[in-house]
């Protein structure tokens, strides 16, 4: 299995090389150095584009996601404590449903925007 995934997630070269174990491969490593600059080209909310037209969405987006983070860490506080388990329940429901209504509203601006900030790949 592990040579199947390697396999999907690495691109083929015709010949054969060795590997870092020594083992024969046709797979070269990708770089992941330059992630987030490909990431900016593919999706543009999070580019170059998005910056320069003043987009407001990134850094709300942003703000959203530090609310999230700090609920998400008082609801592990909560958990540790005895006699806290409702309150715990209650938070941790509060920032799933907050989590999965930002991934709607994620997929609902690019609907409602023609899909203008992600590019035909």
């Amino acid at each position: 299995m592990r040579l199947t995934v390697l396999a999907v997630l690495t691109p083929w070269k015709g010949e054969q090389s060795t590997g870092r174990c020594g083992c024969p491969t046709n797979c070269e490593p990708i770089s992941f150095a330059n992630a987030d600059e490909r990431y900016g080209e593919v999706d543009y909310i999070y580019g170059q584009k998005a910056y320069e037209n003043h987009n407001g969405f990134t850094n709300a987006q942003s703000a959203l996601n530090v609310v999230e983070v700090l609920l998400q860490s008082w609801f592990l506080r909560l958990r540790a404590q005895p006699q806290q388990e409702g309150k715990a329940l209650l938070v941790g429901y509060s920032v799933s449903l907050m989590t999965l209504s930002k991934t709607v509203l994620y997929w609902l601006q690019e609907y409602f925007s023609g899909y203008i900030n992600i590019i035909a790949i």
